[in-house]
């Protein structure tokens, strides 16, 4: 399998050889293919649940990073816009 297709792999929690050979509910009925295939449901949730999260704070990040550069435009304005005011005034006073 390419790694694209193993990569669920990581959220998979061990499975037991001792499951796999001995016991009863493995053996019976196809029980150890129908507990892989739940298990690699669960760990595919697992990992879209985490690329979710890891995206949402990326998400998170950015916001918080264009609300910083907002505030420092935003100062930045304020100050442009007092040093006109300032500059007005004394080209007031000097006429």
């Amino acid at each position: 399998m390419s790694k694209c297709a193993q990569s669920y792999r990581a959220f998979l929690n061990p499975q037991s050889e001792f499951d796999h050979r001995y016991c009863c509910w493995a053996a019976n009925h196809s029980g150890w293919s129908k507990m892989k295939r739940l298990n690699r449901r669960i760990a595919k949730r697992r990992q879209r649940r985490a690329d979710r999260k890891l995206l949402w704070d990326e998400q998170i990040e950015i916001r918080e990073g264009l609300w910083e550069t907002h505030r420092e435009l935003t100062e930045t304005w304020k100050d442009l816009m007092e040093n006109q005011e300032n500059l007005m005034g004394e080209v007031r006073n000097d006429a």
